[in-house]
């Protein structure tokens, strides 16, 4: 759930390894299915594909003007912005 609300879901293989290393033995390939049963509230799907407007935006000069405008802002707050307030 750590990784999800991240945006970094694990896939299954790294499910299975991080799994297998915390147990200490390789786990079964029914074990992420038996997993589910028991945690209803996880489930497994498929990454969406990135929107085309979002790709095309996601370049050197959006981003550093982003970044630009984000410590301009900060520079306004010399006690600092809490991370959940940006």
């Amino acid at each position: 759930m750590h990784h999800a609300a991240m945006g970094l879901p694990l896939s299954r293989k790294d499910l299975h390894n991080e799994a297998s290393r915390i147990s200490g033995k390789p786990v079964g390939k029914k074990w992420q299915a038996g997993f589910e049963k028991h945690h209803l509230k996880l489930q497994s799907m498929k990454p969406a594909r990135l929107d085309p407007k979002c790709a095309k935006n996601f370049n050197r000069t959006v981003i550093g003007n982003y970044f630009d405008r984000l410590e301009e802002i900060h520079s306004k707050f010399p006690s600092g912005i809490p991370p959940e307030h940006i």
